[in-house]
């Protein structure tokens, strides 16, 4: 599976989400900006599936991830890293950057 580098401004109601960190790796805003960044990519209907955090960093109020992407119509899935930021931390903007 190829790896792209993409930014994705989401912005979200949250809920059940700490004051200082963003979503975590497995909240569904996280899942769900994945989703549109794939389904941007040409993928049919892809599936995030076993999320998991890599390493917290609480200085920068960021978490590194892994998940695996499962994608029936193209037959193609992989394991793939991103991370989670705050873009505003105020507004409950945050985004998610697949790392290559």
């Amino acid at each position: 599976m190829k790896k792209y580098l993409f930014t994705l401004l989401g912005c979200f109601l949250l809920t059940g989400c700490g004051d200082e960190m963003p979503p975590k790796c497995d909240s569904k805003d996280a899942e769900n900006i994945l989703k549109e960044i794939y389904t941007r990519e040409g993928f049919k209907k892809p599936t995030i599936v076993n999320q998991k955090t890599l390493r917290t960093d609480n200085d920068n109020k960021q978490y590194l991830c892994q998940a695996y992407l499962q994608e029936a119509t193209l037959m193609k899935s992989g394991s793939f890293k991103y991370s989670i930021t705050w873009q505003d931390k105020q507004q409950k903007i945050f985004y998610v950057q697949l790392i290559d």
